[in-house]
């Protein structure tokens, strides 16, 4: 019976602790501003670079970047190069030699780019996590390229 007291008087305790009066809060959710309060500052801009690249027709030039996979993020061609002036002919991933056998190492992602035709195109790369795209965060980082083609 004295068992019974006390389990009843811990249930007590613990449901007064509780407070089910306020909303559930989803750390994977972005929480909806309160009535009156200021909006959330809008996230910076990620980190951008242009370059340009000049390569003859049936020259293939191999364009490197560094990349880390093994924390989620990686290059994604988010606008594709004009294929009748250029095509990517593959994607790789290389990891550093020193870092080999080693979890969590970093290496560079390589792709390699062939003219076809004489012309100007563009192609843009952007480096993230695929979820945190999906959940409309901006990449970390974005690659532009004008490629030119003689």
């Amino acid at each position: 019976m004295r068992r019974l007291i006390m389990l009843i008087g811990l249930l007590a305790l613990l449901a007064g602790c509780a407070d089910l009066g306020s909303p559930t809060y989803l750390p994977n959710r972005p929480r909806e501003p309160r009535p009156g309060s200021a909006a959330p500052p809008a996230p910076p801009n990620p980190p951008s670079v242009s370059q340009t690249l000049n390569l003859g027709v049936g020259q293939t030039l191999d364009l490197t970047l560094d990349s880390n996979p093994t924390t989620g993020y990686r290059w994604f061609l988010t606008q594709a190069p004009d294929p009748a002036v250029v095509l990517v002919e593959t994607h790789a991933f290389v990891r550093d030699r020193e870092a080999t056998g080693q979890a969590g190492s970093g290496g560079r992602e390589i792709f390699a780019i062939r003219g076809v035709s004489p012309g100007f195109t563009e192609m843009v790369l952007e480096y993230h996590r695929p979820w945190e795209r999906e959940r409309g965060q901006p990449p970390a980082k974005v690659h532009r390229i004008t490629l030119r083609v003689r």
